[in-house]
């Protein structure tokens, strides 16, 4: 692994048991041959670090015109039978500007046909930061709770960005996750009314569900 790009690895509920969860971010380190063999997401078997099922894998596509896609996993979680993956990442195949995704795939998922990803930002006034540095997940207290009209027990991604292009300025937002289930929950429902197209075929840059 490149220490300045390592992996996120979590250990969370699965098809049969527990599985190791890796995501892994292409590196340049090591002979090609194996390189190729680490996928970008992976469920594996903690027994014998194997893929849990033939298809529990995401990876880029195989293709010339992908090489440049990078992707570089900055925090990933487990919540409420899903997991959760945050990086940073080009906008889309024929953009150049950076972002970050927050990428969403069922524990329950056999191949990973359930991989869902949208923009997420933090903004202020017309400023919008963008680049992800870190996260976690917490539950507020009751200050923050009462301020934000949350409900006790809810659960909060915190999250610290930057402006691409200004590093030295940066600014942490707050995401709750009933609001982050809902946006995702949109999000699959503009895809089952066909008002996305991107939506329907997925990510260009990733390999297509077994």
């Amino acid at each position: 692994n490149d220490p300045l790009r390592p992996p996120f690895v979590f250990i969370g509920k699965g098809l049969d048991s527990d599985n190791l969860y890796v995501a892994s971010p292409r590196v340049l380190l090591g002979q090609e041959t194996y390189r190729k063999r680490v996928p970008l997401l992976a469920t594996r078997k903690l027994d014998t670090f194997n893929y849990a099922r033939s298809g529990t894998f995401k990876d880029i596509l195989p293709d010339s015109q992908f090489n440049y896609f990078d992707v570089l996993y900055k925090y990933a979680f487990e919540f409420n039978g899903y997991n959760y993956f945050l990086a940073v990442q080009r906008e889309s195949v024929t953009s150049k500007m950076q972002v970050t995704k927050i990428i969403r795939v069922c524990q329950l998922d056999e191949n990973m046909r359930s991989y869902m990803e949208l923009t997420l930002a933090c903004s202020s006034g017309s400023t919008d930061y963008n680049i992800l540095t870190s996260a976690t997940l917490v539950k507020p207290g009751k200050k923050l709770i009462e301020s934000i009209a949350l409900k006790v027990g809810d659960d909060v991604l915190f999250a610290a960005f930057t402006k691409e292009g200004a590093s030295q300025k940066s600014m942490v937002c707050g995401f709750p996750m009933p609001i982050i289930d809902r946006m995702f929950k949109q999000a699959l429902q503009s895809c089952f009314n066909g008002a996305s197209s991107m939506a329907r075929i997925g990510p260009r840059h990733l390999s297509l569900p077994g």
